[in-house]
């Protein structure tokens, strides 16, 4: 089972989602969680959001199910070369 993340319609553009994130990557770290990325299906009205906090589109938008999203990643352990 996936994790879902949602913020209420009404408390949209608030910055509420941003702090959540940001508070669960604190989390990750403390407990020294190291995730080589994030990925998430994004609708497509979230999909500006995300890009604000740094995902980028690693394919086309898609449709399964009747539900439309685009795949999307946030790298956050990237490798050095060298």
């Amino acid at each position: 089972m996936q994790p879902h993340f949602f913020v209420d319609s009404r408390y949209q553009r608030a910055g509420i989602g941003r702090e959540l994130f940001h508070k669960a990557l604190q989390i990750c770290n403390y407990h020294e969680v190291q995730l080589p990325q994030i990925t998430v299906n994004a609708s497509p009205n979230s999909i500006e959001a995300y890009k604000k906090l740094n995902f980028e589109p690693t394919d086309i938008e898609q449709c399964v199910n009747g539900i439309r999203f685009v795949p999307m990643a946030l790298h956050l352990h990237r490798k050095e070369s060298g």
